[in-house]
């Protein structure tokens, strides 16, 4: 009588217990047990990255909110925590209160938008060399910013996720404060 051969768990062979599926996800698995960012590096090493430039890279080419982009949501995390300090405000408001982050963030010089008619009276009070034809209209940024927010909060759920693991960054914020205080000490004509 044959005696019924067990499946194996590992491959005998050339390849070895090292290359079975079952040890590679018991190898993974205590990497990630250890909960530590320290892991990483080594996972990585052990994948044939080796510099950080090159994680980097990979991080980016991979990211799950490539399509959306990483500045789209840092946008949608101004608003979202404008709103979050007073829920009565609206998308608009909270637009105009951060309005000079939220055109750095999409490439627009905050000294170059008129934020109204009684915003420009006062700076053309200061300078009587300014013109109107040399601010962007603030309506058309806040425009640009809603179709970006609302390309966002299609699938909310991605941007809450992510929002729950990025809220206490400071890096950026600060960058973005530093970007807004060097344009405005560049441009002389407002004051």
């Amino acid at each position: 009588m044959r005696r019924k051969s067990r499946p194996r768990k590992h491959v005998v062979g050339s390849k070895g217990i090292v290359e079975t599926k079952i040890f590679q996800q018991f190898v993974f698995n205590e990497f990630i047990r250890s909960k530590s960012w320290g892991a990483i590096e080594n996972i990585a090493k052990t994948n044939g990255i080796y510099t950080v430039e090159e994680l980097h890279k990979l991080i980016k080419e991979h990211s799950p909110i490539k399509a959306i982009g990483d500045i789209n949501m840092q946008l949608c995390k101004i608003i979202h925590e404008a709103q979050k300090k007073d829920a009565s405000l609206s998308f608009h408001a909270a637009c105009v209160n951060n309005m000079d982050q939220l055109c750095v963030l999409i490439g627009i010089d905050p000294t170059t938008v008129s934020l109204g008619e009684a915003w420009f009276k006062v700076q053309q009070s200061k300078n009587k060399n300014l013109k109107r034809g040399q601010f962007k209209d603030y309506k058309q940024v806040i425009k640009i910013l809603g179709n970006r927010y609302r390309r966002v909060m299609e699938n909310p759920k991605i941007f809450l996720t992510w929002y729950k693991q990025n809220k206490d960054a400071k890096e950026f914020p600060r960058f973005l404060m530093w970007m807004v205080k060097k344009l405005y000490s560049q441009n002389k004509k407002l004051k």
